[in-house]
């Protein structure tokens, strides 16, 4: 199941967040399927 996700990227301290769709049970920052919004 597909699931609209936030992937953590960035530095240490300074987390910036993608919107991704990712499988549910995979990792937060795992394989995406598609990034949203950019």
């Amino acid at each position: 199941m597909l699931r609209i996700r936030l992937q953590r990227k960035g530095r240490k301290k300074r987390p910036i967040w993608h919107i991704v769709v990712a499988e549910r049970h995979e990792a937060r920052d795992g394989r995406i399927v598609e990034q949203v919004g950019r």
